[in-house]
């Protein structure tokens, strides 16, 4: 009886141990409900019994488990009286599984028991055998069939020998519990994550677990996650699998959704992430976690072992970035020029501003490219734009970041190129291979990938100017493409892998350069450029001058100046043919006042062509615009209703003309002004002359609309409609000489261009000027004194074009200072044309030219002289070059190169 008792106290007590949870998962007990057959003789006193027991077993392993048992049976005696047994033993289990759901089992048991039948007791020892079928309910519930024979011995001769046969529930306590899991995982490798690429790891691996089913049955609904609390939201989904056999391994890569909260780690540091799994065990839930250490790096990390990598520190979204390329982009946009490419000005306005600002390239001892690029896993530490922008330099990766998420942010696509030791970029030119051949002076210096045009740039040398920083980029790729060691990564490829990141909360901390000093390495990078492109095309179009070039001839060499923007190489063409009597160049000289915003002086050119000739609705059009700029609304309104009779299509280009609020048409920038000048063109050019002889392609060549170094594509500059740009605007044809000028000499058939044998193009003069401080500007002079009047007496015509109006001083105007006055000779054309009386316009006294945009040192031709009076300044000789000398070598780091020698001009 207390043996009993013991055995269900132990069996109770069991649930109360809730602090050892090993001990409880290995527990489990048993309640068995079942009918005693009497046999062997003792059918004839004992009668059919009934009874039921209970049992606590421990599982030493998942096949053995012993346990302690306690029963009550009773039996019924001659029909008339019961016997009752208590028995209480100890027994060993041995447990089997077929199937998941189905277990097997076989007990023997010993024990001692005590009989009671009315005044009669008896004592002894119990033995017995059972088997079991039983299905598993869930992993803590087994129902079974059991059936088993016992004794109950007395001495010599047992008390009661009987079969039995029942229903037994079984119940596990680890089955009870979520957490009492028999899934064993075993973290493979898990690497430290970088914070730039934190939405790398959406899809890309950063570690592997193994997992390993030691369930006592197959599970299913495998769900395996990561979370790491502090930088995720929520737990990553990193598989699903529908089923995981018992005692199967399955290997699973772990992945992550980190927040923006990994990019506030400055420093490396351990943190602590769990991995999840979470399946069905025989219909019942089950979640088991482990916790793993992992390593953060800072949020300036980064390895070697992609390039493409640098991209997601290219964030055109970058608030600093977007600062200062929109303040340049807005400034280069009103400055542009409209037969040059725009992503080449905006790319060339953005470096020269960074040369300005002051960004500097800078070898970090501690992080360089050279040697960090060689060792793939050693860490690298990369800035961000804001962070180049804000400490103002840089190793050549950063540069090549800064630079590249300058120009994205203004819709410029880029790559980084890679070459032994050194990283640099490109941009595309917007245009395709074809088009660049075409119309480049050297396609050598781009490079060709799927049939479109990218420009490298060696962005180390932001001190020396875009030029040169494109010619040395361009020798840098060519040299190693050919050993095959060079490499491209678009930037909008790369960034479908490693997206791009910006800091969140940044706030820039530093001063954009100025206007005025923006505006004028702009201008000067710009003018450098079309010099060096206009340079072959010039020598070309030399050779069809003999001698002294016709007025007709010099008209055309302005034109082809104006419309490139180098306003005071046109004007010393367009004077000098005004002088010599040539009336259309006294259009195309108010078309270089309008350009500047010297419309007063405009005025007067265009009102003397008019004079000239009344039928010129060019000059009519000019002075309707520069009327409307000064406000003069009255006679804006009368030229344009003049010009409406005149020439109706051109004036419907110009509808702004009639209303004071504005319209199509109308010029804001000096990029609109630019393009939308309408050229006076005579019958004859030096084109027209070219066919006479062997150089038939020197028409392409003199055409200002094929002579365009990209084919216009200028954002945010308002093009007037279709046949609104003048119609004249290509080069100037020449006239037949009127009487009095002496004819040009009959030109000889051109030479045919030999092919240049250079590596690289002369360059001219690239080296912006040291001194970026503007001079104190000086106004213009109140009205001079006015020469008697003469109705024949033009206006007087300045050496040197007017200050540009649209670039703003920085600076009080000084005094004024006059210049001389040079008053030609009448024209005899001039004198012939104008038999009017009037009076003769004001003369006006020019400011010096600026001495920071020097167009007159970057490219000379010959001087106009001979058939009109001559210039004061001496005549130039034709320009030379020499060879450039070769001096890159492929392992030199760009910033060492020595400076390549520049063609010399005489």
């Amino acid at each position: 009886m207390k043996a009993s008792l013991l055995v269900i106290f132990f069996s109770v007590s069991v649930f109360h141990v809730s602090s050892q949870e090993n001990f409880l998962d290995k527990i489990s007990t048993r309640a068995v409900a079942e009918f005693q057959f009497p046999a062997f003789g003792d059918e004839q006193t004992f009668g059919i019994g009934f009874g039921g027991f209970l049992s606590a077993g421990y599982s030493l392993a998942p096949f053995f488990t012993p346990f302690l048992q306690g029963s009550l049976t009773v039996l019924p005696i001659d029909q008339l009286d019961t016997m009752s047994i208590i028995n209480g033993g100890l027994g060993a289990g041995f447990i089997f599984q077929p199937l998941d759901r189905l277990t097997l089992r076989v007990d023997g048991l010993a024990g001692f028991y005590n009989a009671v039948w009315r005044d009669y007791t008896s004592a002894g020892i119990s033995l017995g055998l059972r088997a079991e079928a039983g299905y598993r309910l869930s992993p803590a519930m087994t129902l079974s069939l059991n059936a088993g024979f016992s004794g109950y011995l007395t001495g010599a001769d047992p008390l009661l020998t009987a079969f039995s046969a029942g229903l037994s529930f079984s119940l596990y306590f680890r089955g009870l519990r979520k957490e009492a899991t028999h899934l064993e995982i075993k973290p493979i490798a898990i690497e430290p994550v970088f914070p730039v690429f934190y939405s790398y790891y959406d899809e890309n691996s950063f570690g592997m677990v193994e997992l390993i089913n030691g369930e006592t049955s197959d599970i299913e609904d495998v769900t395996v996650s990561f979370y790491l609390s502090d930088y995720m939201s929520q737990a990553k989904v990193c598989g699903t699998f529908a089923s995981l056999k018992k005692n199967e391994t399955l290997e699973v890569p772990l992945y992550a959704i980190f927040n923006e909260q990994v990019l506030t780690l400055t420093e490396t540091s351990k943190t602590q992430a769990e991995i999840i799994v979470d399946y069905r065990l025989l219909g019942a839930r089950r979640s088991v976690r482990l916790p793993v250490t992992m390593t953060m790096y800072h949020r300036n990390a980064m390895n070697w072992e992609d390039d493409r990598k640098a991209a997601a520190f290219v964030s055109p979204m970058d608030p600093a970035a977007l600062w200062f390329a929109r303040f340049t982009s807005s400034i280069v946009r009103d400055r542009m020029r409209s037969s040059i490419n725009s992503n080449l000005q905006f790319a060339m306005g953005i470096f020269e501003t960074l040369g300005l600002f002051g960004i500097n390239y800078v070898i970090d001892p501690t992080s360089s490219y050279i040697e960090k690029s060689s060792q793939a896993q050693t860490i690298d530490y990369l800035q961000y734009p804001y962070q180049t922008l804000m400490y103002r330099g840089g190793d050549c990766d950063d540069l090549s970041i800064l630079y590249s998420a300058l120009l994205e942010s203004v819709g410029i696509e880029t790559a980084f190129l890679t070459i032994p030791g050194h990283i640099f970029m490109a941009f595309s030119a917007g245009v395709s291979e074809q088009k660049a051949r075409e119309s480049f002076y050297d396609p050598s210096m781009f490079i060709f990938a799927n049939g479109e045009a990218w420009i490298p740039v060696e962005i180390t040398m932001v001190k020396e100017g875009f030029l040169k920083a494109w010619r040395i980029g361009a020798k840098e790729w060519t040299d190693n493409e050919k050993t095959g060691s060079s490499a491209m990564f678009k930037m909008h490829d790369s960034w479908q892998i490693y997206k791009p990141v910006g800091i969140p909360d940044v706030n820039p901390r530093f001063s954009l350069p100025g206007d005025t000093a923006t505006v004028r390495v702009f201008d000067m990078a710009l003018n450098r450029f079309v010099a060096r492109e206009l340079e072959p095309q010039i020598a070309d179009l030399q050779k069809l001058v003999k001698g002294s070039p016709t007025p007709e001839q010099a008209n055309e060499f302005g034109i082809m100046f104006g419309s490139y923007g180098l306003l005071q190489e046109a004007w010393k063409q367009l004077s000098a043919a005004a002088k010599a009597g040539l009336p259309a160049a006294w259009t195309n000289l108010g078309n270089i006042a309008f350009l500047r915003k010297d419309y007063a002086l405009g005025l007067q050119y265009y009102d003397w062509a008019l004079k000239l000739n009344p039928d010129d609705s060019t000059a009519l059009l000019g002075k309707a615009r520069c009327h409307y700029e000064m406000e003069n609304l009255k006679d804006s309104e009368k030229a344009y209703a003049d010009l409406k009779v005149k020439n109706p299509e051109l004036a419907s280009k110009y509808s702004y003309l009639a209303s004071i609020f504005g319209g199509e048409g109308r010029a804001w920038s000096f990029s609109d002004r630019l393009t939308s000048i309408d050229w006076i063109v005579p019958e004859t050019r030096l084109a027209d002359m070219a066919l006479e002889g062997t150089a038939a392609d020197l028409l392409r060549i003199a055409a200002t609309d094929s002579m365009r170094v990209l084919e216009n594509s200028s954002p945010g500059v308002e093009d007037p409609a279709a046949g609104a740009l003048p119609e004249t605007s290509t080069p100037v044809i020449a006239e037949a000489p009127a009487a009095g000028v002496q004819p040009a000499a009959e030109v000889q058939p051109a030479a045919e261009i030999q092919p240049v044998s250079e590596t690289l193009p002369p360059v001219i003069a690239e080296a912006p000027p040291e001194d970026l401080e503007l001079g104190p500007e000086k106004p213009p002079a109140s009205a001079a004194e006015i020469l008697p009047a003469a109705g024949t007496q033009p206006p007087l015509i300045a050496e040197l074009p007017p200050p540009d109006k649209d670039i703003p001083s920085e600076k009080p105007a000084a005094a004024a200072e006059k210049t001389a006055e040079i008053v030609p000779e009448e024209p005899v054309r001039i004198a012939a044309a104008a038999a009017f009386s009037g009076e003769v316009p004001v003369i006006v006294e020019f400011m010096p030219p600026d001495r920071d945009l020097r167009a007159e040192e970057l490219i000379k031709i010959v001087s106009l002289t001979g058939a009109f009076p001559a210039l004061p300044e001496p005549q130039p000789s034709v320009i030379e070059f020499e060879e450039p000398v070769e001096t890159a070598l492929l392992t030199e780091d760009p910033r060492t190169l020595p400076e390549p020698v520049l063609p010399v001009m005489t």
